[in-house]
């Protein structure tokens, strides 16, 4: 489960990445995007995660804000992990079997600022990552540079496709798009390789096109 805005999907490919040179194969992740107020997986996830019964739940980038969000999944899920950059009150840590936090850990992320692709290139470093630390970084607001550079427009695609939403679109159609989103960025090794993946992907580019002239008010 995944925070679906630029530094969420960073984050993302980072750990997936690191999955797969483990052995682990793609088609054996399940990926729950979300942006739900309150950094929760939807309740259509959490209805599938019940009945499919996965090994392993991991939150990422996902702000543990309610007390019970993993003591549900327990008679489910054998393990459930959050790795996250925000502030956790203990109290919402319970029922998890692991949490990693840069508010814990400021190890991980010193003298950087704290995001969640910082993070995970902290704990699985790598310096083909880096670029996907810069994406997290502009994307999170922890960083700003000047409109047109690559790392401005891949964090704006990013963020405006995972956040934002078409008029009566389904949860299902956005998880969908979402997720697509993530497999351009799984496909790239680069800033230009991913925008240029991006530009050739036409249902991604053309709903970019289409969210973007959309009033502010529509995103989530």
């Amino acid at each position: 489960g995944y925070h679906a805005d630029a530094d969420g999907m960073a984050a993302a490919k980072i750990l997936i990445d690191f999955l797969l040179e483990q052995g682990f194969s793609l088609p054996n992740l399940l990926l729950y995007p979300t942006n739900a107020p309150q950094r929760t997986l939807e309740s259509y996830q959490e209805n599938e995660i019940s009945q499919l019964k996965p090994d392993t739940l991991i939150y990422l980038d996902l702000c543990m804000e309610l007390p019970d969000t993993a003591l549900k999944f327990k008679p489910f899920v054998k393990k459930i992990v959050s790795i996250d950059h925000h502030f956790i009150k203990p109290a919402n840590a319970q029922g998890y079997d692991l949490v990693i936090n840069s508010t814990t850990y400021q190890e991980l992320t010193k003298p950087q600022v704290h995001t969640a692709s910082k993070m995970m290139n902290s704990l699985f470093y790598n310096t083909k990552n880096d670029w996907l630390e810069i994406i997290g970084l502009e994307g999170d607001v922890a960083v700003s540079s000047m409109p047109g550079t690559l790392s401005w427009r891949a964090s704006e695609i990013l963020n405006i496709l995972g956040l934002s939403a078409k008029p009566d679109e389904d949860p299902s159609e956005q998880q969908n798009r979402r997720n697509s989103l993530l497999k351009c960025l799984l496909d790239s090794n680069s800033l230009e390789s991913f925008l240029s993946n991006f530009d050739n992907h036409p249902t991604l580019s053309q709903t970019y096109a289409a969210l973007v002239s959309l009033p502010i008010n529509s995103f989530m």
